[in-house]
């Protein structure tokens, strides 16, 4: 599509730890209380603060007010360690024994790179640098449904993300966000999920959610490729990012509400920008292989959005109606690589595949039933039929913008060509040919979103029964010629 991208990224990890009040108290020489720290206890965030650096890992968060300079880092050059929001089930408080307290804590990466540095060993070095902490002080981290696993992808560090690049990625997610949740916890599946955080924002809403709020459900409008003619009118981050803002039931509205969010690509919504695309639904996780499938999968997400041909592209965003069409397909379509395609479909169904549960850990024995409790609660939120069931329910409601019953419109590659090419006739009011070995026509938005909106036309009045050569599907043809 345009110049190479070098793909970086930033990871979010939000758990809970458990410990003994005091736990971490007089366990290293130079590990002492910060100012109003916890009645003048250390705390389970700079504790691991502390472990982090003395892994070779670089942190920041819990030094004393003013002993380190607002500047004294680039921005996003270390782990920053802080405290989140997040809570223990009502199962897991069950358990709690009577001397253990519990503290929410998030941690964000510094920038990753693809590329140029280990990022697989500095995650599995911060993830063993948990399992130590839990080890050494008999403490337990836990990530449950309240927990969030978010990926920042970004450009070169901080460079900007091409604008073309994320409306493809805006578009492919809501083309697929079937086949993505299947990837998800059952709990991150909902239509939307009305957990709020304490100011009244919804956390990670699907796109189809937000489609599906400003159209009059059932409409004439509400039809994914009318959907996606939408995102490929938008014209600018400012576009995209107001699609995301208002308020519904009462709760304000914005790109930290959705499960993509494109609030730091635009500066009215962020200050800082970070020129990065937050993906936001996945639930919290502790566990390396997952941590490294999602962050692979997301990148190659990426990747295909920049350098893929509009011919194929387009194709994909027609197979959004396949039900056939799984996760799977969807993964080696985009060239995940096939450690990532089997970890997620390793059951070997190629269909609705979930998440993997978390790899077990040892506990201390005071926290066993506690463990416990949390192992029951994500193996019932990744159960394989759990998935399935949320996201048949969105199929049958029609919430993903189609009905399940219509399957893949009749368009092959040969005749998408053709409407392209008609397309760009009607646009530019001159003829225009493509070479057969590429499609490289320089952006031409009015042209793909002229073809959505005839394929969202053809979507309405399609009749599978009909055959290929039926009027929605000729009548939509004539339009372009």
């Amino acid at each position: 599509m345009s110049d190479p991208l070098t793909l970086t990224f930033g990871i979010e990890l939000e758990f809970t730890c458990v410990f003994r009040r005091g736990a971490f108290d007089n366990a290293e020489p130079d590990l002492v209380p910060i100012e109003d720290e916890w009645d003048g206890h250390i705390s389970a965030g700079h504790a691991l603060q502390y472990y982090l650096n003395a892994a070779n890992v670089p942190a920041t968060g819990w030094e004393e007010p003013g002993e380190v300079a607002l500047d004294a880092f680039a921005p996003h050059s270390r782990w920053l360690v802080k405290t989140d929001a997040i809570n223990l089930t009502r199962g897991e408080l069950k358990t709690l024994p009577d001397h253990y307290i519990d503290e929410s804590i998030e941690i964000s990466s510094r920038i990753l790179s693809f590329t140029t540095n280990d990022w697989r060993g500095e995650i599995r070095t911060v993830l063993r640098v948990l399992a130590r902490m839990e080890k050494k002080f008999g403490a337990r981290f836990i990530s449950n449904h309240t927990s969030g696993f978010h990926v920042h992808i970004g450009n070169n560090g901080g460079a900007d993300m091409p604008f073309d690049t994320v409306k493809r990625i805006f578009q492919l997610h809501t083309a697929h966000e079937r086949n993505i949740e299947s990837l998800h916890a059952s709990s991150r599946i909902l239509a939307p999920d009305f957990r709020r955080s304490g100011n009244g924002f919804l956390l990670y809403a699907p796109l189809s959610f937000f489609h599906n709020s400003r159209d009059v459900r059932k409409s004439q409008a509400n039809n994914i490729f009318h959907w996606l003619q939408r995102i490929e009118d938008m014209h600018s981050f400012e576009d995209m990012c107001m699609f995301f803002g208002g308020e519904y039931n009462r709760v304000t509205l914005n790109g930290h509400s959705s499960a993509v969010n494109f609030d730091n690509l635009w500066t009215d919504r962020n200050e800082r920008l970070t020129h990065t695309v937050e993906f936001r639904q996945h639930i919290g996780t502790l566990d390396y292989a997952e941590i490294v499938a999602w962050v692979t999968f997301l990148a190659a997400f990426t990747h295909f959005c920049h350098v893929t041909s509009d011919v194929d592209f387009m194709g994909l965003l027609l197979r959004a109606t396949d039900t056939n069409f799984t996760a799977a397909h969807l993964m080696r379509f985009i060239g995940c690589p096939p450690d990532i395609v089997q970890h997620y479909d390793y059951e070997g169904e190629g269909g609705i595949i979930g998440m993997l549960p978390q790899s077990p850990r040892s506990p201390a024995q005071d926290l066993l039933d506690l463990a416990a409790a949390n192992d029951d609660e994500v193996t019932e939120n990744t159960d394989l039929d759990a998935v399935k069931a949320v996201i048949g329910q969105k199929l049958t409601n029609g919430y993903y913008g189609f009905d399940r019953t219509l399957g893949l419109l009749p368009i092959g590659q040969k005749l998408l060509i053709e409407m392209l090419e008609h397309a760009y006739g009607k646009v530019s009011q001159e003829m225009f040919k493509i070479d057969d070995d590429e499609w490289d026509w320089g952006g031409k938005s009015q042209t793909r979103a002229l073809v959505l909106e005839v394929l969202g036309e053809m979507l309405r009045e399609y009749n599978p029964a009909l055959g290929p050569k039926q009027p929605a599907i000729a009548k939509g043809i004539q339009r372009l010629a």
